[in-house]
């Protein structure tokens, strides 16, 4: 099994919380692990080009981070064990009232995807399907490449009436236009940095 990490960095920095995570993340028995990282590009230039490389090296997994997260080892081995076409962890947003950055419901109408609110994302346990996945822990299949169309992460589509998409909901539109599933697994909650503190399951911690 091939896995690679992909870590889009807008600037170089590095919290010390995702270096230690990194650094104690157990990986499958007898995987084969790379990390590719990129700085001063937008994150879906940055993705486009690191998934081209890992394809060419056929990866078997693509887990993308953000670098202001952290996580618990078994995290990452256990969302890959899922063997779904796209999960992820959750994390609560940078700034106030941190909403959940996972969506259940996409309006196609108003081109808006609707978040799962705190506090009901703190009831939830185990897999979900869902509409959207803010990108902070996402591992994709590698078959997920071949149904959703190059460059993946940006398209016209971008561009909406009042405001344009990210790259992490603009690939979840891409994966609904293209009939692929996306799930959330509630039993993996991410640490998430914001300007000194952390959120955690929609609240602030130390």
């Amino acid at each position: 099994m091939k896995i690679g990490l992909c870590v889009p960095n807008y600037n170089d920095d590095c919290k010390f919380m995702f270096a230690i995570s990194l650094w104690k993340t157990k990986f499958p028995e007898g995987a084969e692990v790379r990390l590719s990282a990129s700085t001063a590009q937008w994150a879906c230039n940055a993705l486009t080009m690191i998934v081209t490389e890992y394809r060419k090296w056929e990866a078997d997994y693509f887990v993308i981070l953000s670098n202001d997260i952290a996580w618990n080892p078994s995290d990452i081995m256990k969302l890959i064990n899922h063997n779904l076409p796209i999960v992820g962890g959750w994390a609560s947003g940078r700034c106030h009232p941190f909403m959940c950055h996972v969506c259940d419901y996409y309006d196609p109408d108003k081109d808006a995807f609707r978040p799962v609110k705190n506090e009901d994302a703190i009831k939830k346990t185990g897999v979900e399907k869902i509409a959207a996945n803010g990108g902070e822990m996402v591992i994709i299949r590698k078959d997920v490449f071949d149904k959703i169309p190059y460059p993946w992460f940006f398209g016209p589509e971008m561009i909406g009436k009042d405001r344009m998409s990210t790259e992490d909901y603009f690939f979840a539109k891409q994966a609904i236009k293209y009939g692929v599933d996306m799930y959330v697994d509630w039993d993996v909650p991410v640490k998430h940095s914001v300007n000194g503190m952390r959120t955690f399951k929609g609240s602030l911690i130390a």
